[in-house]
Parts: C-alpha cells; sequence; structure tokens
C-alpha cells in the first residue's frame, strides 16, 4: 500500500520494540511511585514481543490493499493492547519472561492485527450484482 524505506521501517519496529516495555514501566511507577525500580532483565523481556507483533503490523499495513484494510489492522492491534498488556506480565509468570511475555503478550497483538486486516479485506471485497 505504502512505500517505505528499510530505515523507516527499521524506526518503526524499532518504536514498536520500545513502545511495550517502556509502557509496563510507565504503570508500574504509577502505581508504586517513584521509587520504583526494574532491572534490565525485567525490562528486556518485553523487547522480542513489541518488536515481533510490530513487525507483523507493518507488514499488513504494507500488503494491505486498501487504507481501510490497514486502518482496521492497526484498530484490531490497539483492541488487543489490553489484552496482550495483562498477558504479557502474567505469561511471566508461568514461563520464563522472555518466552512467556512474547507468546501470551505477543499472540493477541498477532490474532488482533491479523482479524482486522482480513476484516477490511471481507469489507472491501467486490459486491455481487
Amino acid at each position: 500500500m505504502t512505500e517505505r524505506t528499510p530505515l523507516t521501517s527499521f524506526l518503526w519496529i524499532g518504536l514498536f520494540t520500545l513502545l511495550w516495555p517502556l509502557t509496563h514501566y510507565v504503570v508500574a511507577v504509577m502505581r508504586f511511585g517513584g521509587d520504583f525500580q526494574v532491572r534490565a532483565s525485567e525490562f528486556l523481556a518485553l523487547v522480542p514481543m513489541g518488536a515481533l507483533s510490530g513487525g507483523l503490523l507493518l507488514y499488513l499495513i504494507d500488503i494491505a490493499e486498501t487504507k481501510q484494510q490497514g486502518t482496521l489492522a492497526v484498530l484490531g492491534y490497539v483492541v488487543a493492547s489490553p489484552v496482550a498488556f495483562i498477558g504479557s506480565l502474567g505469561g511471566s509468570l508461568f514461563l520464563p519472561p522472555f518466552l512467556g511475555a512474547t507468546l501470551f503478550g505477543g499472540l493477541p497483538l498477532a490474532f488482533g492485527a491479523v482479524i482486522g486486516f482480513f476484516l477490511g479485506r471481507y469489507f472491501n471485497r467486490p459486491k455481487d450484482s
């Protein structure tokens, strides 16, 4: 749909990669106060989730046939974000943090984006006469 250079794709994936760890950190500081401290390993456990789900979202936007289809992919990603936030926290308790956060946090984001993408394809299909 849109022509994106490798540099802008890299910057967008970098933004998604940092978005999830920063979101968790801000929520924790708001909940526990300014004295809250986080270890680097806890912060970095959310990096794969952001990178993989952000990369998938950018891919879906790039292959979208219409602007509405790309918009619905983004909307699906955003709608799935609260589930992914809670899933990444809970998944880190059941599995090793990198794996748990990526599976339980990344899968809802991926499913949301893919469902939005296919809803866009469904709404833009040719009408039968």
